[in-house]
Formats: C-alpha cells, structure tokens, sequence
C-alpha cells in the first residue's frame, strides 16, 4: 500500500494520470457531441 501510495505522490506520475484522464474525457464525449 505506501508503495502505490509513493507512486501516486510523484508528480510526474500524477501528470500523467491528468493527461489520461483528459484524453478518455475527448474519446468518450468528442464523437458524440
């Protein structure tokens, strides 16, 4: 557990999760739209 809590603490990892998460929010709202 603190080793996933120390990965997800990294900001480089925490990046990455946002840049994810916008990406899926484009795939799954911009061709229905």
């Amino acid at each position: 557990m603190s080793r996933m809590r120390a990965t997800l603490v990294r900001g480089n990892t925490l990046a990455e999760m946002a840049r994810e998460f916008d990406l899926a929010n484009v795939c799954a709202w911009g061709p229905a739209s």
